[in-house]
């Protein structure tokens, strides 16, 4: 399973497969689930997963799949930097995602860029090098997100943004998305708070 696959079952449960047994707290979140050994890709399936993507409502969103505080159960979920494991670097940025910590959505900083970036055509033959910001993990308590930073608070409804926020986003996702007038209306309904 992908890390993507896992994502996708946390957030929208139509898409969840069967829980695994045996499963239980403290264990990764990815392995609670058990896909099917081999994924339906026909035309067909994935025509049926766009209908259901294309009609979905926000009330089909699981915003906060890990309660409503997981930064005060797990505390380095609201670090700001760069993660470092063996020889893969990644930005962890989560003002990106400030909806699943239970806050209104913000405009968040500009993506960390890295200092040298390599893909080659598999993973294997991925590099990307942070340095020397990715240290900041060995002292991540002094690099957590706060409550209050960047005008953050707690929301009142699940989906709710700065004003500002929609029109950022809007910006940086028209030129490569197209919606059609159900999708733009259903767009501003989540935003609006109407629900």
């Amino acid at each position: 399973m992908t890390l993507l696959q896992a994502w996708i079952y946390e957030y929208f449960p139509q898409f969840q497969p069967s829980r695994r047994t045996g499963w239980s707290e403290g264990m990764p979140c990815a392995s609670r689930w058990a896909p099917a050994s081999r994924p339906r890709t026909d035309v067909a399936s994935l025509l049926a997963y766009r209908r259901s993507l294309d009609h979905m409502t926000a009330d089909a969103i699981c915003w906060t799949p890990f309660g409503p505080f997981p930064h005060q159960v797990v505390p380095v979920t609201m670090f700001t930097g760069i993660i470092h494991c063996r020889h893969i670097t990644e930005p962890y940025m989560p003002d990106r995602v400030m909806r699943q910590f239970g806050y209104v959505q913000t405009v968040p900083y500009d993506v960390f860029v890295p200092r040298e970036v390599y893909r080659g055509v598999d993973s294997a033959r991925y590099r990307c090098v942070h340095d020397p910001m990715w240290r900041l993990w060995d002292s991540w308590p002094d690099h957590v997100m706060r409550p209050g930073d960047r005008a953050s608070r707690r929301a009142r409804y699940r989906t709710e943004a700065s004003p500002q926020y929609l029109p950022w986003f809007q910006r940086l996702t028209h030129p490569r998305a197209r919606c059609s007038k159900y999708i733009r209306y259903h767009f501003k309904f989540i935003f609006s708070g109407s629900h």
